[in-house]
């Protein structure tokens, strides 16, 4: 079970689940920016590749894990505040997902 976010115009309701995590971890700046966040992924992409360049190519090895965790543990929080920016309202956990949710 995860966070679940009503749009307040059209009523429709997200989750954030474990699965965006998952995603994050895996697919890293693709996932991102598919996401709408587009700075994170060009900060994903310095902090995973910049150790690489100026202290070498062993630096990736510890470089790109790091991020892959790093974004796989705050997507949860950058989503949330997305949808909060937007002006989305956290609903309880039993109200059912889907736009026919009312």
């Amino acid at each position: 079970m995860g966070v679940k976010f009503r749009d307040p115009i059209h009523g429709h309701i997200e989750e954030i689940s474990i699965g965006a995590c998952l995603a994050a971890f895996f697919l890293g700046p693709v996932y991102l920016l598919a996401n709408g966040f587009r700075s994170h992924a060009v900060i994903w992409l310095c902090m995973a590749l910049l150790p690489g360049v100026v202290g070498g190519s062993e630096w990736l090895i510890f470089s790109v894990p790091a991020t892959c965790a790093i974004y796989g543990v705050l997507i949860h929080l950058l989503i949330e505040n997305k949808y909060r920016s937007l002006g989305w309202r956290q609903v309880p956990d039993d109200t059912p997902r889907g736009p026919g949710a009312a």
